[in-house]
């Protein structure tokens, strides 16, 4: 079960140890950034000492996953600086793709690619709605290994205290795009740890991406987790593995299918999972 953590700024230290203390088995660290973000105007740069953030992660046992956050104008350099990072030893590199790339036609993300080269591609996005439409989903999914929607209920749903959670699921596992997409891949949502998220917050969103069939997920971001927010997903984490350790085959299979028998059904999906019995062992 991929268990990520994202971190990006403040003492990397400090992020090792939350990571180890929370359970995770992958750090997703930024390698390059946009120096005058968010105009990125200027191309992005390569974080020095990448190298040795690598080393520190793997010594601690962890998977090192390089990020950057590359707008489409600068894509062949974000592909180049990602390549970068697997040299000086990540396991992986994630694009971090968000709402300048929804009307671009083929090129930057053809451009991407090109610079990149041979290398474990992740992707990270905002899959709502109509988005699996554009172009740069159409070109990037076949050559990635897996997709890490974003779902963050308190940014994606304002103003729904008590239902965000679920809908924000529902945006996101719930596009019926999904299905048509070019191949499938693994979904590893990224759940909102910031803005003051509390503990059952975070531990639910872990949970539900659980019941939605998702064989992982990772939390956004390391600074800005309070400790509710990081002992909401630790235990989230926690409680998922002994679901999944402790169910027989046939009663994971239906767990994964649990949220399209939901929607066709017309059902909340933790009323099909009760009925399943996904969690009698």
């Amino acid at each position: 079960m991929m268990r990520g953590l994202w971190y990006y700024r403040d003492d990397y230290a400090k992020a090792l140890e939350l990571a180890k203390g929370m359970g995770t088995n992958t750090i997703i660290v930024k390698a390059a950034y946009h120096p005058d973000y968010p105009a990125c105007v200027m191309p992005p740069r390569y974080i020095e000492g990448t190298n040795q953030r690598v080393k520190a992660a793997h010594d601690a046992g962890l998977l090192f996953c390089a990020e950057a956050y590359i707008v489409p104008k600068w894509a062949a350099m974000g592909g180049q600086l990602l390549k970068q990072a697997m040299g000086d030893g990540a396991d992986s590199v994630m694009l971090n793709a968000e709402v300048e790339w929804e009307n671009v036609n083929g090129e930057p993300p053809n451009d991407f690619l090109y610079g990149l080269g041979n290398a474990p591609l992740h992707l990270c996005s905002d899959i709502r709605g109509g988005r699996l439409a554009a172009t740069y989903h159409q070109v990037l999914w076949p050559q990635i290994a897996s997709v890490h929607p974003m779902v963050y209920h308190h940014a994606f749903r304002p103003g729904n205290p008590f239902g965000a959670l679920q809908l924000a699921f529902d945006d996101t596992l719930g596009n019926p795009n999904l299905a048509k997409m070019p191949k499938s891949v693994p979904i590893y949502p990224v759940v909102q740890g910031y803005d003051g998220c509390d503990y059952q917050e975070t531990l639910g969103a872990v949970i539900l991406a659980h019941l939605y069939g998702c064989p992982g997920s990772s939390v956004y971001v390391s600074h800005d987790l309070n400790k509710r927010a990081e002992l909401g997903v630790r235990d989230g984490w926690k409680i998922v593995e002994q679901l999944s350790s402790s169910l027989p085959a046939s009663m994971r299979a239906a767990g994964g299918a649990a949220y399209t028998l939901a929607k066709c059904a017309g059902e909340d999906i933790t009323a099909v999972i009760n009925k399943l019995g996904i969690f009698l062992t």
